[in-house]
């Protein structure tokens, strides 16, 4: 991955030895620091996620595995239980924090109290503002064809949009489908998902409210399978697929 290089650089830069993984997903993060010698704790809220990242860290060597956490709840109820850990540095990669429309200030508060040492904190966030001003909302318009051989469909389009942020606060995410049956197209159905509408002043409000002092923006790129280096690039508001941070106190 293009994204660990420079993660492990501004970690290491940062003597951060004990990291917590926010929305860690399946854990391919928490895994990768946990090679490079890192103790990580992966949390998240889907329990067929952490049952994933758990297979994945099962067939790991014993000494890597030992330098894995994963648990499954609520952040605001998780992140103050870990303060016993000390931890040294957060990650919030691939636009995890804006799944928190309501309650991503009280996640970024809550981490940043519990934060031991040079206290870091590594966000990463879809950059809104290209996908509503570049892109004209579209986020993702493509076509897979069919790879089981008895399906009824030839070919399926999936369709990814936002609407803009009516209440200035918070993004909706439309993800729909549509089937192709070799003749016509007929809709298989829709799925809607509001997300923190974080923008770099956004961003930047919330964590100086929390006693951050010095903090850094990058932009990085994703084509839909490519990713970028993380803290290479100036972020670019029309330009930039991801809006990169490193908040240091």
């Amino acid at each position: 991955s293009f994204e660990m290089p420079d993660l492990i650089k501004v970690l290491r830069e940062n003597d951060a030895e004990r990291v917590l993984d926010i929305g860690c997903g399946t854990g391919e993060h928490t895994i990768e620091l946990a090679k490079h010698g890192f103790t990580a704790f992966g949390i998240e809220r889907s329990k067929l996620m952490i049952e994933a990242a758990n297979k994945k860290r099962e067939s790991l060597p014993k000494t890597t595995q030992t330098r894995i956490r994963f648990i499954c709840g609520e952040y605001e109820k998780l992140i103050p239980a870990l303060e016993k850990e000390e931890l040294h540095a957060v990650i919030v990669m691939g636009n995890s924090l804006s799944h928190n429309p309501y309650n991503y200030k009280a996640v970024v508060k809550k981490t940043a109290n519990i934060l031991s040492r040079k206290k870091l904190m590594i966000f990463q966030v879809t950059n809104f503002e290209k996908v509503l001003k570049t892109q004209k909302r579209l986020l993702n318009f493509s076509f897979l064809k069919s790879d089981y051989e008895a399906s009824p469909y030839k070919e399926h389009l999936f369709l990814e949009y936002y609407d803009p942020p009516r209440d200035g606060k918070t993004l909706l995410k439309t993800f729909t489908i549509f089937d192709f049956t070799g003749k016509r197209w007929k809709f298989y159905g829709v799925r809607n998902a509001l997300f923190a509408y974080l923008t770099k002043e956004e961003i930047a409000g919330t964590l100086k409210a929390c006693g951050y002092r010095k903090i850094s923006f990058y932009g990085s790129s994703f084509d839909g399978r490519k990713w970028d280096y993380l803290f290479r690039k100036p972020f670019k508001p029309l330009e930039s697929d991801w809006l990169n941070a490193v908040a240091k106190r």
